[in-house]
């Protein structure tokens, strides 16, 4: 039986095959240092809720030329506006404040109707044909005057917000810009931000509230943010950057907050 010639070799040919040599590499993978995110937000004065005002004034304005609204239908929008915003920068009406006006205006309004049908006590309903017969009379040029100017100055208010009421919420700080009064710092360490919404009518008009820091213990509130726009939106991200690189506190005092262990989660 003749054998395969290529299934035999020799010992010579054995020896003499081709070493292949396996080389193995360390790749050293470098641990990703984690992205550093930010939430910007801005500290307004209260004349940033003056924006129905300067809105009402140029869309009255173009109602007026095209007879859309009557001059009494458009008095009575401009008063009522008015009366929200003198409110709003006014007073401070929290939500339970504002939920026992709207009862005690229904009960009272619910009493009236009851005087009126069971007593015959007309008295507020003369009090409803003065108001039915007053006859308000708006102005568009007056009005978009006013919008006019209000403008100009609520463009200020922005700008001068944007350099000098600049808040910055890092995985590490708090930082403060103010153009005029240099930058400050708070270290993340045994530190709360809480946001809250005191009054009805900034959380109407503009979703606006307050942000508040505080110690770790909570009883001493180191800086506020006072009517800060869209806040319910924006604290959404706040909140993120806070819960996802926790700080482990270590003491509660301002010098050992800059010291204290960071933990990305």
């Amino acid at each position: 039986m003749e054998s395969n010639p290529s299934e035999a070799t020799t010992p010579a040919e054995a020896k003499q095959a081709p070493k292949v040599e396996m080389k193995v590499e360390k790749v050293a993978f470098e641990r990703a240092k984690p992205q550093i995110e930010s939430a910007v937000i801005y500290s307004y004065p209260a004349l940033v809720y003056v924006w129905p005002i300067i809105v009402l004034g140029y869309l009255l304005w173009f109602t007026d030329k095209f007879n859309w609204l009557s001059p009494k239908t458009e008095a009575w929008i401009y008063v009522i506006a008015f009366v929200v915003v003198l409110l709003t920068m006014g007073i401070n009406v929290n939500r339970n404040m504002a939920v026992f006006w709207v009862v005690v205006i229904a009960a009272v309004w619910f009493f009236v109707l009851w005087l009126r049908g069971v007593k015959g006590f007309l008295f507020f309903d003369h009090i409803g044909r003065f108001f039915a017969h007053l006859n308000p009379s708006y102005s568009a040029d007056l009005g978009v005057l006013v919008s006019i100017f209000l403008s100009v100055v609520y463009v200020i208010v922005i700008v001068a917000a944007h350099i000098n009421d600049k808040w910055v919420f890092t995985q590490n700080e708090i930082i403060h810009h103010a153009a005029f009064r240099g930058t400050n710092s708070l270290g993340r360490g045994a530190k709360g931000v809480s946001a809250s919404y005191k009054d009805f009518f900034e959380l109407a008009l503009l979703l606006a509230g307050d942000v508040e820091v505080k110690t770790a213990q909570g009883n001493r509130v180191m800086a506020r943010i006072n009517n800060v726009p869209f806040l319910v939106f924006r604290m959404r991200k706040i909140e993120r950057i806070l819960e996802a690189y926790s700080v482990t506190p270590g003491n509660a005092d301002d010098d050992s907050a800059a010291s204290a262990e960071e933990e990305v989660m």
